[in-house]
């Protein structure tokens, strides 16, 4: 039967010190054991022994010898820990059950491997709760575990997960933000895709008026000849009836004059036979109607519906400005080509090409195929196309080999390639078969190859390129507007010069009309990996094929006080968007982006972040990435530049996006490291010199 002890009596009788009173711990009150039996705390023993070999039993002056390592390696009394364990137990029970001294209720758990055993202890060891029999046996210091007290560990746990907490929140809130940004986009999207669906509705829409109107215009024609023909045709049923009521009478006349046998009977019957007048079965008006009412089909299909894309095919060639073709890098070195959204008409008969780059190869091609001529071929390869090719200068006509007439016309650059068909060729749209025609091919305006070809439907002017930097751009002139159909744009833009600009004043700029720079020439800027493109060339594009190099472009003039800052915009951030705009000196080398190596600085679009003359990012606020269609800038105080001398010269560098100031920097320079440069370093880069 348990007997319930008083806990103060009991934590006076065996669990104190007698000699202090201090109530025994596990470190400096610590029970220790004397050869009498009697337990008195380490603490008290050591000051009781003062260094010698053995001591007095304070309780009945029983000598004890102690250890070589003194009153520490006395045996521990773990009867008084048990006992101590058993009343925390016994305590824990009395609370489970409301009768806590002082009313509060005193929630323990205990050891699910030694009974009745309180978890006063953590092991953050192995991070669970144990008990005093496990600091023993399982957790035990001395086996490298680090064992804290339950409230102490708890404390610790708390702030860690506050910590945490707050942590949390903040990725919370961002993701909050993000989510919203996201929303935002879809919210975009619908508004987008209504007005595609509406514009689309609308295109048909206006499609199908045309169509109403020209089948109204054909069942008028077709109505009006019909009505025409029928008249004509109850004319001549009247004419016939009368014809067959004279027959019968005169069959009637001749039938009774042989039956009399009189001559005068015969006689008139004869003469009755030879007055009648043939009835007409044929009209020609009757033939036209029944030919338009077969030749129907022909008419639909040839109803013109015109819509305006810019192309009606693209395969691995992009348009700049609308009016240039360049070559992309595709996998397996496919054929690119360019198919336009309309085909030669008798109105439009005639296209041309200038070759603005001929690239590795000059495999550009121009020619004429059909609507669901295959890609990844050039003009002339396949059936039911023609070709004139720039690099052998030879035709061809749906084979894989080219063919001459006399001798070959090859192209390079600055050349103008043309083809056409003979005007007078084409038919009649309700004339039924196409019939063959002449095709002409022309280099610089004169008259190169030509052939018959027999037409199978309608043919679609087609551009063909199949090697790396090839371009070329269509060529507009009196005898000819195919540019408009071929690529549905107004023609009026054209490329002009080759110019960096470089705007007058930079954040706070008040002039809105700022003077424009050119800070270099085709001879004195160095690109490398990369294309220039479009209006003045102040499109730049990455080109290095297998998408791992850094490109970088560099100007041929540095910054002056007059001329300070320039821009770029972000035309397409690519497959990682590592677009960078800073200041780099003539030597830089070719595939480090600006703010690499030393003596440059740049701002880097990917990360938001400015690299100084290093590797590593640095912000002094926060990063600014930029994407598509953000404007980057970078400029230097032109008081700065005005009081640069010889040697080593300080002077601050600043960055903006869209024209807020992001970071700046005290760069140092000796008037050399200042020309404008522009990195890249991924496939799909592009970025345009913003023109003030």
């Amino acid at each position: 039967m348990a007997v319930s002890l008083p806990a103060d009596n009991v934590l006076t009788e065996f669990l104190s010190c007698s000699i202090c009173l201090e109530e025994y711990n596990n470190t400096n009150t610590q029970p220790k054991l004397l050869a009498c039996h009697h337990s008195f705390c380490v603490r008290c023993l050591e000051q009781l022994s003062a260094g010698r070999g053995s001591l007095l039993c304070p309780s009945c002056r029983t000598v004890s010898p102690l250890p070589g390592d003194g009153t520490a390696s006395l045996p521990t009394d773990f009867h008084v820990e048990r006992i101590r364990d058993l009343l925390n137990a016994q305590v824990q029970m009395d609370v489970a059950h409301g009768s806590s001294g002082d009313g509060n209720m005193v929630t323990q758990e205990y050891c699910l491997k030694h009974r009745n055993q309180v978890l006063f202890f953590f092991c953050l060891t192995c991070r669970v709760p144990i008990c005093h029999n496990c600091t023993v046996l399982d957790h035990n210091r001395n086996e490298g575990h680090d064992v804290k007290d339950l409230e102490e560990a708890k404390t610790g746990y708390l702030a860690i997960c506050r910590k945490k907490l707050l942590a949390i929140r903040d990725n919370l809130e961002a993701a909050s933000g993000s989510l919203g940004k996201l929303n935002f986009k879809a919210q975009d999207l619908a508004v987008s895709k209504g007005n595609a669906v509406k514009k689309l509705h609308d295109t048909f829409g206006k499609a199908i008026d045309r169509l109403h109107l020209q089948r109204q215009q054909l069942e008028g024609g077709f109505h009006a000849r019909y009505t025409e023909a029928i008249d004509r045709l109850e004319q001549q049923t009247v004419v016939g009836r009368a014809c067959i009521k004279r027959l019968n009478e005169s069959a009637e006349a001749v039938e009774l004059a042989l039956a009399g046998g009189k001559l005068a009977d015969l006689v008139n019957a004869s003469r009755a036979v030879e007055v009648l007048v043939p009835m007409e079965t044929e009209d020609e008006a009757t033939e036209n109607l029944s030919a338009s009412f077969l030749n129907f089909p022909v008419a639909v299909k040839e109803i013109g519906i015109s819509f305006k894309p810019e192309a009606y095919r693209q395969h691995y060639m992009v348009q700049e400005n609308n009016d240039t073709l360049v070559y992309i890098n595709p996998p397996k070195n496919e054929v690119g080509i360019f198919i336009g959204n309309s085909h030669l008409t008798k109105a439009h008969s005639y296209f041309q090409i200038q070759i603005v780059a001929r690239g590795e190869s000059g495999y550009i091609s121009v020619g004429l195929v059909p609507m669901n001529y295959k890609v990844n071929n050039q003009p002339g390869w396949q059936r039911g196309s023609v070709g004139y090719h720039a690099d052998d200068g030879s035709v061809y006509n749906g084979c894989g080999t080219g063919w001459v007439e006399k001798q070959v016309f090859k192209c390079s650059e600055g050349d103008v390639m043309g083809c056409g068909i003979d005007p007078a060729d084409f038919a009649d749209p309700l004339g039924g078969e196409r019939p063959s025609v002449v095709v002409y091919f022309t280099k610089n305006g004169k008259k190169v190859h030509s052939l018959v070809y027999r037409v199978d439907g309608n043919l679609f002017p087609a551009v063909g390129m199949h090697s790396n930097g090839e371009k070329a751009r269509f060529v507009v002139n009196e005898a000819s507007d195919m540019l408009a159909l071929a690529v549905g744009k107004d023609a009026t833009n054209r490329l002009q010069g080759n110019s960096f600009f470089v705007h007058a004043t930079g954040p706070s700029i008040t002039d809105p009309t700022p003077t424009l720079y050119n800070v270099f020439t085709p001879q004195q800027q160095r690109l490398m990996y990369m294309q220039q493109l479009g209006d003045q060339h102040r499109t730049l594009v990455y080109s290095e094929p297998r998408g791992y190099k850094v490109a970088v472009f560099i100007a041929n003039a540095p910054l002056t006080p007059e001329h300070h800052y320039f821009e770029i915009t972000v035309v397409s951030r690519g497959h990682r968007g590592c677009v960078t705009i800073g200041l780099v000196h003539a030597q830089y080398p070719e595939d480090r982006q600006p703010g690499w190596n030393d003596r440059s600085i740049g701002y880097h679009a990917d990360d938001g972040e400015l690299f100084y003359e290093t590797g590593y990012g640095k912000h002094e606020r926060e990063a600014a990435p930029c994407r598509e269609g953000d404007v980057m800038g970078c400029g230097v105080y032109p008081a700065d530049l005005a009081a640069i001398g010889p040697g080593q010269n300080q002077v601050v560098v600043y960055f903006t996006k869209n024209r807020q100031k992001v970071h700046t920097a005290v760069y140092t320079t000796d008037g050399t490291n200042l020309l404008p440069a522009v990195g890249m370093h991924s496939r799909g880069e592009r970025a345009r010199f913003v023109n003030p």
